[in-house]
């Protein structure tokens, strides 16, 4: 995501919507199937606190599962979603939706800290 945003890490507080992820695989190349991972690069200040770094809004955990048929969720960051400046989400008055909505309501696996420089 970092790269397709043409920066070397997101900024803080940006919080990634259906439309970016939609954008983001065009821009790749690819095309999400049923049974995919989908691992997202969010920047190179690995992470530094889990409620202030980028990270995924309840839209595109949405786009990438019901749309794009993931089965695993990872980031680089301490906390798949992502969190307004007032730390607040992207569902209001709901700590984190985007865990509650991969593992709870669909059995998305997530995985966190992982390292993505390479790739």
């Amino acid at each position: 995501m970092a790269g397709f945003k043409g920066v070397d890490s997101l900024p803080n507080n940006y919080i990634i919507t259906a439309e970016d992820c939609e954008a983001c695989a065009k821009w790749e190349g690819v095309e999400l199937k049923k049974g995919d991972a989908v691992l997202v690069r969010l920047g190179d200040n690995w992470p530094t606190n889990a409620c202030g770094d980028a990270g995924i809004g309840i839209s595109a955990a949405r786009y990438l599962v019901e749309e794009g048929g993931a089965y695993l969720l990872g980031d680089d960051m301490a906390c798949i979603d992502g969190f307004n400046a007032d730390g607040s989400t992207s569902v209001p008055n709901h700590p984190q939706p985007v865990h509650h909505y991969l593992l709870i309501q669909q059995g998305v696996h997530i995985l966190e800290f992982v390292q993505l420089d390479e790739l």
